[in-house]
């Protein structure tokens, strides 16, 4: 078991993964877990920002789908009661709750609709968080994702130290693909 968040050690290597064989991997490096070593009752997927040589860039989570909760009470409670549990761990987060859609899609009926459409926001996000040393996380961001006009889910993402490396084996990554 490692370090990090949902046991994953933080400095692991692609091959010390249980990546999901099914899975192809995006061209930004996301690829899927079948599992983590301390998985959470609140999440259903697990996935990371991986490249050889560097190791995981972000570590990733995902909640069951959220249907039918058009006003975002259920999506809403559940990045709140998450929220809650995590500044516990890292201090106070920085929250976002915003609508820049108009008055009929940002209006209370309309909640997931905005949602999935982009024009809301609903997350809490702590830039280097408090952590005990040696600091790993540099950033941490619970949030309410659309998925449709009634479908929401939960989604966490831990990004990692060393931006730099990430951001070069990213483009290494789709340069190779041109």
């Amino acid at each position: 078991m490692g370090n990090g968040p949902f046991g994953l050690s933080v400095d692991a290597k692609l091959e010390d993964l249980d990546l999901d064989p099914d899975a192809t991997p995006k061209d930004n490096g996301l690829r899927l877990l079948k599992s983590v070593p301390t998985p959470s009752d609140q999440f259903k997927s697990y996935a990371v920002i991986a490249f050889p040589g560097v190791g995981i860039c972000e570590i990733r989570a995902a909640s069951e789908p959220i249907t039918g909760d058009t006003l975002g009470g259920a999506a809403m409670g559940k990045v709140d009661a998450i929220a809650e549990v995590l500044e516990s761990k890292y201090g106070k987060p920085v929250k976002t709750d915003i609508c820049g859609g108009g008055e009929v899609s940002c209006g209370a009926d309309n909640w997931t609709y905005a949602l999935g459409s982009g024009e809301r926001a609903y997350a809490y996000s702590w830039e280097k968080p408090a952590q005990t040393p040696p600091a790993t996380i540099r950033n941490v961001r619970i949030a309410a994702i659309g998925q449709d006009i009634i479908t929401s889910m939960v989604r966490i993402d831990y990004e990692l130290n060393d931006a730099a490396k990430c951001k070069a084996a990213a483009k290494a990554l789709g340069a190779a693909k041109l």
